[in-house]
């Protein structure tokens, strides 16, 4: 129009914007047209155009970095910013992202350039529609790029000619030898959307994708190793106590070798489920271990607190070892009492339980015991004899622990703990005599002050006994049980005293 007005410097200017536009555009071929037909030489032009083009391509790349960057953002959004910077880098009005797992598995998520249509995830590639699945394949296939101006010439989109783009660009997104997945671009706009300069831009994203991606897989496979090692290491403790890694000298469960041993001092603790085969017989195998455990829940809580650790179950009964000194195992179990009358408190229609304890302190050796296959902890020792013998002296006496001389003489405060006597004696398996004491602490507080103002006429009594006065030890440990109201121990002993001497008679 102007140049028939007669205005050829005008046309010209013209037909300069227009060619740059379609350059710009991705349109080479009309370019050339445009300037052919108005005889202006097809140079580049630099001008503030060209200047934000090229502001407008760095900012797609630093929105890129900041996309790729976002820890918190969902892998789903990710693409989705991902794509859509490709589109406005490429021209193009349509992109479909296809992701590899590294399993051979790869699905499709597709992004329409219309701000008002959402982004879709297809799902497997196979499921795909077969265009554009056959220009994604051959990119993955080649690991190359894949360009057309005329994509209905292609022999991918055999048997689709219709509805067809009129320009595609796939290109892969490969890091070092890893291929992650493509980029799949098309223009239904423009037959030249994708020039060469547009390409380039195009693979120089996709390459700056497939980094962040394979980043973004990095650091999800280092948290959930992080996070299997937490379990794992949570797992072991479990059946490894940390305390015994300690003394093994070791900080990983998978350092600890077959016949590995160490030996260290600590106060053994083994406590049982009195009745418990009858109870078992009763209730059945089920409800037994629902009981055991329910137990457990209540007691274990105590050793830990007071610095201890169990170093084996055995069915009803386990053994718990205290590392830092024999006042810790004497509150220890007396927590483990008061757990013990929260289970009964809170028990539903589970059996009432009671429990018996021996406590012994001494060198023990800690180890691990079994074949390479199958490995477990194994604690060995007198004192974890001696605490069972303790254990059993409880059922003859009616006591519910009974605590060593040794352990009473390691007390750093002795004080603090209701002991009474029950003099020297002999436990099966062992040469010399053992001084034994009953903790009162396990006792409602009640009983245990009934049972503190008695122990000196006990203490009395025992001393007669062993003197051999049985008739006098008899009834002092009656009268003791008379005051205390309820003292099974002195009622069994003062039934044992007279039997000696009628025995003696």
């Amino acid at each position: 129009m102007l140049r028939d007005a007669g205005h050829a410097t005008e046309a010209r200017d013209a037909a300069r914007q227009a060619s740059r536009v379609a350059r710009v555009w991705g349109a080479p071929c009309l370019a050339d047209a445009i300037s052919a037909e108005a005889g202006i030489a097809d140079a580049p032009l630099r001008s503030a155009g060209d200047a934000t083009l090229a502001a407008t391509d760095l900012q797609a790349f630093i929105d890129l970095v900041g996309t790729l960057s976002g820890d918190d953002t969902p892998p789903e959004q990710r693409f989705a910013r991902v794509a859509a910077l490709a589109m406005r880098v490429g021209n193009a009005d349509f992109s479909v992202l296809a992701v590899t797992d590294g399993k051979g598995d790869t699905r499709i998520s597709c992004h329409p350039g219309d701000a008002g249509c959402p982004s879709q995830d297809i799902g497997p590639l196979a499921s795909a529609p077969p265009f554009p699945r056959g220009v994604i394949e051959l990119c993955l296939r080649t690991r190359s790029m894949v360009h057309s101006d005329d994509p209905g010439a292609e022999p991918y989109a055999t048997g689709q000619r219709q509805d067809m783009p009129r320009a595609l660009l796939c290109v892969p997104l490969v890091q070092g030898d890893r291929l992650l997945g493509a980029l799949y671009l098309h223009s239904r706009v423009s037959r030249h959307a994708f020039a060469p300069s547009r390409q380039g831009l195009v693979q120089a994203l996709a390459n700056q994708a497939a980094v962040g991606l394979h980043n973004a897989r990095l650091l999800a496979h280092v948290q959930h190793a992080l996070e299997s090692q937490m379990r794992q290491t949570s797992a072991n403790r479990r059946f490894v106590p940390d305390h015994l890694m300690q003394a093994l000298g070791q900080g990983d469960i998978t350092d600890v070798k077959l016949n590995q041993h160490a030996q260290t001092e600590m106060t053994a603790v083994f406590v049982d489920i009195r009745g418990s085969t009858a109870i078992a017989q009763d209730i059945g195998p089920g409800r037994t271990i629902e009981m055991i455990n329910r137990y457990l829940e209540h007691v274990q809580p105590a050793i830990a607190a007071h610095g201890g650790f169990v170093g084996n179950y055995m069915g009803d009964g386990l053994l718990a070892l205290f590392p830092y000194g024999p006042d810790f195992a004497l509150f220890g179990i007396a927590a483990m009492a008061r757990g013990l009358s929260g289970y009964n408190a809170n028990r539903g229609d589970l059996p009432h339980l009671s429990f018996g304890a021996g406590l012994h302190i001494g060198q023990l050796t800690l180890g691990m015991i079994g074949e390479q296959d199958h490995v477990q902890v194994g604690v060995l020792g007198t004192p974890v004899n001696v605490a069972a013998r303790l254990d059993d002296l409880n059922k003859e006496f009616g006591s519910r622990v009974l605590v060593s001389d040794a352990c009473v003489a390691r007390l750093d405060d002795p004080q603090r703990h209701a002991l009474r006597s029950f003099g020297r004696m002999h436990l099966r398996g062992l040469q010399a005599p053992l001084g034994v004491f009953e903790l009162l602490d396990i006792h409602e507080e009640p009983q245990r002050l009934a049972l503190i103002a008695g122990r000196e006429v006990v203490e009395r009594a025992v001393v007669a006994m062993q003197a051999g006065q049985q008739r006098q030890a008899a009834q002092l440990f009656a009268r003791t049980e008379a005051a205390a109201g309820h003292d099974p121990v002195a009622a069994r002993m003062a039934q044992r005293c007279l039997g000696a001497a009628r025995v003696r008679s």
